[in-house]
């Protein structure tokens, strides 16, 4: 009878964690995401074909993704723009390690 009761206490421990569920993501809490680029310097990144440039394609570092057009980010252009306003070069200098040499002309 030993055995039975343990093995009751473990179904019944069992039941116990599938009825727990996992924390509600943070958007789910209430809690906002902050935007990893101010919306003050996010309005002067220059748009390609309806879409704002990767700053990460544009630094040192690179955008992750792999391809030349597509972004990992979201919607954004992998393109050169013809200028870049100098917060948004400073902006990609202090989050992302700098511009890329093939753009230094920018």
């Amino acid at each position: 009878m030993h055995a039975l009761s343990r093995r009751v206490a473990q179904d019944l421990h069992s039941q116990d964690k599938q009825q727990q569920r996992p924390s509600p993501p943070s958007r789910e809490r209430g809690i906002q995401r902050q935007p990893r680029i101010p919306p003050a310097i996010f309005n002067l990144i220059p748009i390609h074909n309806g879409l704002p440039v990767c700053l990460r394609y544009l630094s040192a570092r690179g955008c992750p993704s792999g391809a030349s057009t597509r972004c990992v980010y979201g919607p954004r252009a992998h393109a050169i723009p013809d200028t870049l306003d100098a917060r948004v070069k400073g902006h990609i200098t202090q989050h992302m390690g700098g511009l890329n040499e093939r753009f230094s002309h920018l």
